[in-house]
């Protein structure tokens, strides 16, 4: 059985305390030699195992993971151990790009046959191994190229395909490199009338997604937006208005984040620190902003900087994207009492104060600030409700191997 990467390095970040997972107390401070390296991270362990006892599909599968893990060889268990104990010494950013790589690994591992799973965990050591996961990449990026380039390179001697197919890698990696450095600037093209994936979408609909919708849906949500991209004509718009209509923005500016799941390593680590009471609060706000954002900032730092980016905690007119600075000063402004004006400007720099009453203000007079509803143009929007899907046109082919192949001179 393959394992989620994530899961199993998370098992073995508790493995230090693994007899919680049994409801087992933790050795006495004579027993572990009063180390206070290990007794922090049991702590830690501790309450981070209390945060996923919660979720008891989650805790099942940390049980599962367990045992499989005490039933590896002892040789193997020291290997995950030393490896969990490389990974967190990294900084937090090479800590996020290694999970990427052991999440992408993993899942491609999940898609092999079994023969294939067989044929690269019955390697000899780590260097046969990567061989053979290099084996068996090349050769899956062979079947990915047209059927008449892949024709032409099996076609050659076995000795002369290797370089026949770093031509191509080369050829590709060429094309890549001109069409983003590039010295002749090319215009923009003009926004489809028809956009099928994200890029395509007015601008203004681009930084709502992102900024403003993204943040506050469920992972599944989240997973229909990436699924409807490259999709037939208007399934992504259609996909995307139905999620707006059903997920107000609550106020201006980007939205942080609003679940335990969806904060960064640093973010987590300052969690975890907290008294429990304030852990509590924070699991109880999540869902909502700017409650779990509020909730977050009351936890202590001791020294760590600010635990939300101060551009999801907008408290001035200054700190708004253009759009809503433009709104406050050319719609909202010259249409508020001078009663009005006074509580906005006694809402300054307090968040969310400030965006909340914004919000009441724009209310109040029927105005929409930009970011809190879906923008573009309303024909956009018409047509994906009325409009039957498109077909999918056939994409470029590569080209044959004549055209990457150098000619020989005469």
């Amino acid at each position: 059985m393959v394992q989620s990467a994530r899961w199993l390095c998370s098992l073995v970040l508790l493995l230090l305390g693994g007899w919680m997972l049994l409801g087992v107390d933790a050795p006495s401070a004579s027993a572990e030699g009063k180390d206070s390296g290990r007794e922090h991270a049991w702590l830690t362990n501790k309450r981070l195992l209390e945060t996923w006892r919660r979720d008891p599909e989650h805790y099942q599968r940390l049980l599962e993971d367990l045992r499989a893990f005490q039933a590896m060889p002892v040789e193997r268990q020291l290997r995950l151990r030393e490896f969990d104990q490389q990974l967190h010494q990294q900084k937090p950013e090479a800590q996020q790009r290694l999970w990427g790589v052991m999440e992408r690994y993993t899942g491609w591992l999940k898609r092999l046959p079994a023969h294939q799973r067989e044929y690269i965990e019955s390697a000899i050591d780590d260097r046969q191994k990567l061989a053979r996961i290099r084996e068996l990449r090349q050769k899956e990026w062979l079947a990915s190229l047209p059927g008449k380039t892949q024709k032409e390179i099996l076609a050659l001697p076995p000795e002369q395909q290797p370089a026949a197919m770093e031509r191509v890698r080369k050829f590709e990696a060429k094309r890549r490199y001109d069409w983003i450095h590039d010295p002749v600037p090319v215009p923009k093209p003009p926004r489809k009338d028809k956009p099928v994936r994200l890029n395509e979408l007015p601008t203004e609909v681009q930084i709502y997604v992102e900024k403003s919708l993204f943040p506050l849906l469920q992972p599944e949500d989240r997973r229909k937006i990436h699924e409807a991209e490259g999709h037939p004509w208007p399934t992504l718009v259609r996909t995307l208005h139905s999620l707006a209509e059903r997920t107000p923005v609550p106020l201006p500016g980007p939205i942080g984040p609003v679940r335990v799941r969806d904060l960064k390593p640093e973010q987590v680590e300052i969690l975890l620190a907290a008294p429990p009471r304030l852990q509590q609060k924070v699991r109880q706000a999540q869902e909502k902003w700017p409650d779990f954002g509020v909730a977050l900032l009351e936890l202590p730092r001791r020294g760590k900087g600010p635990i939300l980016p101060v551009e999801v905690m907008p408290a001035t007119p200054a700190a708004f994207p253009h759009p809503v600075q433009q709104f406050l000063t050319n719609e909202l402004l010259p249409v508020l009492t001078s009663t009005e004006r006074h509580t906005l400007e006694q809402a300054k720099n307090r968040w969310p104060e400030y965006p909340r009453q914004l919000m009441r203000l724009a209310h109040e007079h029927k105005l929409t600030v930009p970011g809190t509803a879906l923008p573009g143009p309303a024909d956009l929007w018409d047509k994906a409700r009325t409009e039957p899907p498109t077909t999918r046109t056939a994409p470029k082919p590569l080209p044959s191997m004549a055209e990457v192949t150098p000619r020989r001179r005469p």
